[in-house]
């Protein structure tokens, strides 16, 4: 009589040496990134944006300063308030030919201003003009030393928040330049064509 086999070695659902164990399930997919991973690159896409503000409320301020170096420097005869409109002009001349970034002048400006790019070094820069605005003791003085501050902390902000600000500004300044030169060029030929017709 054979001896009968234990139900544990004929049971092949046992999962025990008779059947193989069972691994573990497989892996599930990654979850997709979470609202918090997107918003550096949430905030990238709208650097263009800030660019652009930061240029309009610089100029305006830089305007305001030379508006009021000049009255600094014609509407006294005190030497001091002369140098002091001198710096200003020259500041504001500055600041305001970088944010227009015309393509014969913005190279030769971040090469020998590169400081404007840092925003430790730019925010000191700008108390500075607005130490000097406060010194024209008068209104429009105050006003653009008022501003010039605002813009200063405006500047910081965008500069530590966006580390690639000066790639990108770059780069929409050399789209620009692209496309006022197409402009020109489809100029050219539109007055080439027109002298071509008027000679014939």
């Amino acid at each position: 009589m054979k001896p009968e086999t234990p139900s544990w070695l004929a049971d092949p659902e046992a999962g025990t040496l008779s059947s193989p164990i069972k691994g573990p399930p497989p892996p599930t997919a990654a979850p997709p990134p979470t609202g918090i991973a997107r918003e550096p690159k949430d905030a990238e896409q709208h650097l263009g944006w800030w660019i652009l503000f930061m240029r309009v409320i610089n100029m305006a301020t830089m305007i305001c300063l030379g508006v009021a170096a000049v009255f600094a420097m014609t509407l006294t005869v005190d030497v001091d308030s002369i140098i002091l409109g001198v710096y200003g002009v020259l500041f504001a001349t500055l600041v305001f030919c970088f944010e227009t970034q015309l393509w014969f002048i913005r190279k030769r400006i971040s090469t020998s201003f590169g400081f404007l790019f840092n925003p430790i070094f730019r925010t000191l820069f700008y108390g500075m003009m607005a130490a000097v605005a406060w010194s024209y003791n008068s209104t429009m003085g105050l006003v653009s030393a008022i501003a010039t501050i605002v813009c200063a902390a405006l500047n910081f902000y965008v500069l530590c928040r966006f580390p690639s600000y000066r790639e990108e500004r770059n780069k929409l300044a050399e789209e620009e330049d692209a496309k006022i030169n197409e402009r020109m060029n489809e100029e050219i030929k539109k007055r080439a064509m027109a002298g071509l017709r008027a000679g014939s």
